[in-house]
C-alpha cells in the first residue's frame, strides 16, 4: 500500500506537469521551449514539522509579545512627550481687541494741536460748464487784443498763392537700380566675352 508521502509526491508531480496548462502560461509561450521545465523541488517528501515552524506561520496566530511596540497617532497623547497638550500662549492676559482700539483713537487726539478737526477756509466752487472759469484758481485771461478785430465771414478774403508746377522734362531719368538694368549707371556697361567651357582644351590642339 503506497505511503502518505508517496501520494502527497505523486500530487505534486502532476500539479507541476499541468502548470502551465491550468495554473499559468506553458513555457513554449513564455521562453519557446517545447516541454515544461523541471523544478528543484519537484518529488520532494513534505515535512510538516519545518512548514508549521516558519515565519509566515507564526503570524497567522495573532499579535505576538512585544517588549516596546512604537506609538501611533496624531491627534491623542501617546506620541507626545508631555501628557498634556501645551497652547502657544498659555496663561498670558486676555486682550480687548474693543478697548485696545478705543486706546489708540485717544493716543491720535492727543496728538492734534486743536480739539476741533482740520477745516477749509471756504468750500471750493465747481465749475458751470466746459470753458469756465468759475472754481478755478487763477484768472480769466483774453482770448484775443483788443487791437485785433473780429474776423468776418461776409469779407472776401484774398486768394491763395498758388505756386508754378514742375516744368515738363524732356528726357526724364532712367529707371532701374543698377542691378540687371543696361545704361542706368554712370559708367559704361562692361562688354560681353565669350569663355567656352572647353577653352584650354581647344587651345591645347
Amino acid at each position: 500500500m503506497p505511503s502518505k508521502g508517496n501520494k502527497s509526491a505523486k500530487a505534486r508531480a502532476a500539479a507541476t506537469q499541468e502548470m502551465g496548462v491550468r495554473f499559468g502560461r506553458p513555457d513554449l509561450d513564455r521562453i519557446g521551449l517545447f516541454s515544461e521545465a523541471p523544478y528543484i523541488s519537484v518529488n520532494d517528501p513534505f515535512d510538516e514539522k519545518k512548514a508549521r515552524a516558519s515565519a509566515l506561520a507564526e503570524r497567522t496566530k495573532g499579535k505576538q509579545f512585544l517588549t516596546a511596540p512604537s506609538k501611533r497617532g496624531h491627534n491623542t497623547k501617546d506620541v507626545y512627550f508631555e501628557k498634556d497638550f501645551g497652547r502657544l500662549f498659555e496663561n498670558e492676559a486676555y486682550t480687548d481687541l474693543v478697548v485696545l482700539r478705543r486706546r489708540w483713537r485717544q493716543q491720535a487726539k492727543e496728538r492734534n494741536i486743536v480739539p476741533a478737526p482740520f477745516k477749509p477756509s471756504s468750500i471750493p466752487p465747481k465749475p458751470s460748464g466746459k470753458g469756465s472759469i468759475f472754481g478755478t484758481i487763477e484768472q480769466q485771461w483774453p482770448l484775443f487784443k483788443d487791437s485785433e478785430p473780429f474776423p468776418s465771414f461776409a469779407e472776401t478774403r484774398p486768394a491763395e498763392k498758388v505756386e508754378s508746377k514742375i516744368n515738363f522734362l524732356t528726357r526724364p531719368p532712367k529707371a532701374g537700380t543698377g542691378f540687371g538694368y543696361p545704361n542706368v549707371t554712370i559708367g559704361k556697361p562692361p562688354e560681353y566675352i565669350s569663355t567656352p567651357y572647353n577653352a584650354a582644351e581647344e587651345a591645347a590642339r
